[in-house]
């Protein structure tokens, strides 16, 4: 299945929007913020962007490759999605596969929107991309992943809203697996919570990157 990701984009910051607007008090300036994100398509999910997270997408339904590492971490303590749950995924149809293709994207755009809809709301514009290409942010991108201390610097200040809007994504993480015939015990929930606010906190690095990392 081939991703619409500028209509994730949007999709995610709606949603977004209204989390952040919730946790700040500042309804006016998400809104101003969202509006300006959507009359400028141009600035973001740029190409090389999307094909960042269309790699780390798959690499997360990968359950044949052997361990359970995936990009990023110097650990399996935060594994693959796919790599930790390996034989059900093995059994998915296509469809089922497609469906969680989706939530991985999903929550890994609702992080970047995160950090997209900051910019309009405290420094009142959305920043073009910087002209790099992929293997470039890619790069700069995945040793910065998963508590790398560089990592954890650039998203310390939204990590109580990154928690908040993750709750949400766990929830549909569960549904979809459930559908998808893999069950969640009370005992796996704090991993699978790991792996989902893992997603969001990588959006956000990937949004930062984009438009200021230093190349």
């Amino acid at each position: 299945m081939e991703l619409d990701w500028k209509d994730l984009g949007r999709q995610a910051c709606s949603e977004v929007a209204d989390a952040l607007a919730l946790a700040t008090g500042k309804v006016a300036e998400f809104k101003q913020s969202t509006q300006w994100v959507l009359e400028q398509p141009d600035r973001w999910l740029s190409a090389p962007v999307v094909a960042c997270a269309v790699d780390f997408v798959e690499s997360e339904l990968d359950w044949k490759t052997e361990g359970s590492r995936g990009y990023g971490r110097l650990t399996e303590s935060i594994p693959r999605l796919a790599g930790w749950q390996r034989e059900g995924f093995s059994r998915l149809d296509r469809t089922a596969a497609d469906a969680l293709r989706g939530k991985v994207a999903a929550s890994l755009t609702r992080g970047y929107a995160i950090s997209m809809l900051m910019e309009g709301a405290v420094r009142k514009q959305i920043y073009q991309p910087q002209n790099v290409t992929k293997q470039q942010l890619w790069e700069k991108w995945i040793p910065l992943l998963y508590g790398s201390p560089g990592g954890v610097d650039a998203i310390s200040a939204l990590k109580p809203t990154i928690r908040r809007i993750a709750e949400q994504d766990i929830e549909r993480f569960k549904s979809s697996l459930s559908d998808a015939g893999i069950r969640i015990g009370m005992m796996a929930g704090p991993r699978l919570g790991a792996i989902v606010n893992g997603y969001l906190e990588c959006g956000v690095l990937l949004r930062q990157l984009e438009v200021w990392g230093k190349f």
